[in-house]
């Protein structure tokens, strides 16, 4: 492949107008239509392709930073990674972390949430996870003790202690406004996730004992 890349120069600015014109001149009109849509197609499925890597690899950027930060604390006896195990996965629970408090073991279980827009100032938490099928959403049925919600630009952890913040949200999550996102998957469709915008401030003015922030920067140098 790269001798081909060097000496042909074989790329995706001169290969379509070569296809066209020998479309054109063996088949007509109908078949570059043909080719258009089928081509159209074909980088729609990739584009959506990419964007499920994206969305995939801010979820593995979060665990492995919040994992980092675990570690160093001094409390901290272990981390385990259950990500794949079938039996968290439908609690929606990403790690199991234990604790030495004053001398007796503590198991605590975390979800972990990376996200890209501290800009907005709000967490969305999603209460339906697919809107097609009606099945509830994550932040509603999560089994956590914790739910790290961590910015990644900004290594910024957002601890928010469950159940407290989930109960606080179900007394009047309609004051809070509704949103939707739109996830690639495997077979190039997508599915529509619900939640709700909440105000960072507003959490913290309401629930202070249960929201702490960490910058993780300091920790995350190695």
């Amino acid at each position: 492949m790269k001798a081909i890349e060097k000496n042909a120069k074989l790329t995706t600015k001169n290969i379509f107008p070569v296809a066209f014109c020998i479309l054109i001149c063996k088949f007509g009109q109908t078949a570059v239509r043909s080719y258009k849509i089928n081509l159209f197609k074909t980088a729609l499925f990739f584009m959506k392709q990419y964007s499920m890597t994206e969305a995939d690899r801010t979820g593995q950027m979060a665990v492995q930073d919040c994992t980092k930060y675990l570690l160093t604390l001094p409390q901290t006896r272990k981390v385990l990674d259950v990500q794949e195990d079938e039996d968290f996965q439908k609690l929606d629970i990403d790690l199991l972390v234990w604790f030495n408090k004053n001398g007796a073991i503590e198991k605590k279980r975390i979800e972990v949430k990376g996200d890209r827009y501290h800009h907005t100032g709000n967490y969305f938490f999603e209460t339906v996870s697919n809107k097609a099928k009606q099945t509830p959403g994550c932040f509603l049925y999560t089994g956590c003790d914790y739910l790290f919600y961590y910015f990644i630009a900004e290594q910024e952890l957002h601890i928010l202690t469950m159940p407290e913040i989930r109960n606080w949200f179900l007394k009047d999550q309609n004051r809070f406004k509704i949103s939707e996102t739109s996830t690639p998957v495997g077979d190039g469709s997508r599915y529509i996730t619900v939640g709700r915008l909440v105000p960072r401030r507003l959490l913290r003015e309401e629930m202070t004992p249960y929201v702490k922030t960490v910058n993780l920067s300091s920790y995350l140098t190695e």
